[in-house]
């Protein structure tokens, strides 16, 4: 489900990496926000690679942290996709257990700084957001 800022903040995020040329992904956890990250991604042109969830996982396309170490992670980088407030430090220790930081990008982190531009930036994917609502009503 698509949260207003909190999702056009994620957005802006991973356009950036994209930009960057960062184009394989991981998404940790698999729940509702991992479900949005991947349509996003999709929307991107991103390629999502596998995702990790330590509650429901196939061992094939959704790997517990233990798998996914063991597959390794190559190129790709790990989309922390989760603002659950109730396991938010637990899900983000987990991660940082295991894999490098630089290969983490926390799209709900509490200490995420945005600058202007980004808040610009936001607003405006949040406006096209709402006018695609709209249209559809």
């Amino acid at each position: 489900m698509k949260n207003g800022f909190e999702y056009s903040a994620a957005k802006y995020k991973i356009k950036e990496k994209i930009k960057q040329g960062k184009k394989n992904y991981i998404i940790y956890p698999n729940g509702n926000f991992g479900i949005t990250i991947k349509q996003t991604l999709k929307e991107l042109d991103g390629n999502v690679e596998f995702c990790i969830d330590n509650k429901k996982y196939d061992g094939i396309t959704v790997l517990n942290i233990q798998q996914a170490v063991d597959r390794g992670i190559g190129d790709c980088i790990i989309l922390i996709a989760s603002n659950n407030s109730n396991y938010y430090n637990e899900i983000r220790e987990n991660i940082y257990k295991v894999f490098p930081k630089e290969s983490i990008l926390d799209l709900y982190s509490k200490s995420y700084e945005l600058t202007e531009e980004d808040v610009d930036n936001c607003l405006l994917d949040l406006s096209e957001y709402l006018n695609e609502v709209k249209n559809q009503c």
